[in-house]
């Protein structure tokens, strides 16, 4: 694989963000300027190592919704992307940088083990059908530290073909580690840093 493909794909599976109130658990924290920086690799090439960071760069409540602007940056690439959060859970407008017919949640409030769900979009004329499961709460341990982190498995199929991808987020720290199979490759982002916005 070259690096720039590897970098392209992985620009969209940097966090996306939400806000919450103290009554809803706070997985995936917006505050303007958080920062989450991440390490990417691949499992077949362990030594290939590519950072990401991520920031929230702008928000905005109105109506009981908000609405978050965040900057992914890898290899000198950056790439942009539209979160919105509400009382029901997490959305995201896109997939790898492209925009899709309409939002879909990926996080669900409350969130409970065993949950699932199912969303369907199109995006450039593809159609892409996922199904969403939330884990058990487990430790995770990656570069940042040892987090108690729920998981939320993704299995998404594009155009026939299935992708895997599970997601584990910390309270009040967001998405500390990721893994994706994609064409019998398994790609490992984890986090090496957290930094709250001001």
């Amino acid at each position: 694989m070259t690096y720039r493909p590897f970098v392209v794909l992985f620009l969209a599976l940097a966090p996306l963000a939400a806000a919450q109130d103290a009554k809803k658990p706070n997985l995936y924290p917006l505050d303007l300027g958080n920062k989450w920086e991440y390490e990417l690799s691949a499992k077949s090439e362990p030594d290939m190592k590519v950072e990401i960071i991520t920031e929230v760069t702008s928000s905005e409540t109105k109506n009981g919704k908000l609405t978050a602007r965040l900057t992914a940056t890898a290899g000198g690439m950056k790439k942009g992307e539209q979160v919105a959060s509400d009382e029901r859970g997490v959305y995201r407008n896109g997939v790898s940088g492209l925009i899709s017919d309409r939002e879909f949640l990926i996080i669900k409030y409350p969130v409970i083990k065993g949950d699932t769900w199912r969303e369907k979009v199109r995006i450039k004329g593809a159609e892409i059908e996922m199904k969403f499961e939330v884990g058990d709460v487990e430790e995770v341990k990656v570069p940042a530290g040892k987090y108690k982190a729920t998981p939320f498995r993704t299995t998404a199929k594009v155009n026939g073909t299935d992708t895997q991808t599970t997601k584990w987020f910390g309270e009040g720290v967001g998405m500390v580690k990721e893994t994706m199979t994609l064409n019998d490759q398994t790609y490992i982002m984890e986090l090496k840093k957290f930094t709250p916005g001001n």
